[in-house]
């Protein structure tokens, strides 16, 4: 539930409602230029752009987008964000990620906003519980990032 509750923030989960929202502040590919340069003068973070793990680029995004495209290659919506994405590559901003993809997604398949959302909610949730029974399985954290120094409870 801790992990649920924290998909809300700017770069965790949130990002591609943000995404959402600049695709859908984006009119036509003419105005990628336009939003991208709006949010960079007002010092705003760019949705869906980044990742802190994925430095050299997102793989899951990557791959949404390719599925995108192949799905509905003729679609409005993602003629806007592959304008955004060439904005995106113009300006030497940092790839793609699967918050941008999930919002381009949601976009192209016509479903409701907060969609993307849900789906990266839903697919962290799945990864989370199995992530957990390889730790039970093995009896211990697959990725520790931190040492416990508190009292011992066995």
């Amino acid at each position: 539930m801790s992990g649920l509750g924290v998909l809300t923030g700017p770069k965790h989960g949130g990002a591609a409602l943000a995404a959402e929202r600049m695709l859908a502040a984006t009119a036509d590919p003419a105005d990628a230029a336009r939003v991208i340069a709006e949010r960079l003068r007002s010092g705003e973070r760019i949705p869906g752009l980044g990742h802190m793990v994925y430095k050299t680029g997102d793989t899951r995004g990557i791959t949404l987008m390719n599925l995108v495209r192949t799905a509905w290659p003729d679609n409005e919506r993602l003629a806007v964000a592959e304008a955004l994405v060439a904005e995106r590559s113009a300006r030497r901003l940092p790839a793609l990620n699967i918050d941008f993809a999930l919002a381009a997604f949601g976009a192209t398949a016509g479903l409701v906003p907060g969609a993307g959302q849900a789906v990266f909610a839903i697919a962290r949730t799945a990864g989370w519980l199995a992530h957990a029974l390889e730790e039970y399985q093995r009896q211990s954290p697959l990725r520790p990032r931190a040492v416990y120094v508190g009292p011992d409870s066995s």
